[in-house]
């Protein structure tokens, strides 16, 4: 579930910005860069625990430029807004971290790293 904590974490940091088009007025930057540094500190505890630790810190640099690319892309054209949109992100990334571990286990792809 580490693609939650870095969707959560990422989410955070956008909606800490003057320019996000999430929320009416956006949350204080100290607050959310906190909850940036706690969610991905959680990710990568997570990821260390399957993978080395550079393997882990460069996947986790990898998905939050990812992500960041996801948010600032996607948040002008949807139309949810609010807490509906940070909601659908969360169970799109959620999916999709089922989806991946579903189709790598079985193969002893996540071991190999």
């Amino acid at each position: 579930m580490y693609l939650l904590w870095v969707w959560m974490a990422c989410l955070l940091a956008y909606l800490g910005s003057d320019k996000q088009q999430v929320l009416d007025k956006p949350f204080s930057k100290p607050l959310a860069w906190l909850g940036f540094i706690v969610f991905n500190s959680v990710a990568c505890y997570q990821l260390i625990g399957q993978y080395a630790e550079l393997s882990a810190s460069l996947m986790l640099l990898t998905l939050i430029m990812m992500m960041w690319i996801v948010i600032v892309l996607s948040a002008p054209h949807i139309k949810a807004k609010g807490w509906r949109y940070c909601a659908a992100g969360s169970v799109i990334f959620a999916l999709l971290a089922g989806l991946i571990e579903i189709s790598l286990v079985p193969m002893g792809v996540t071991y190999v790293a």
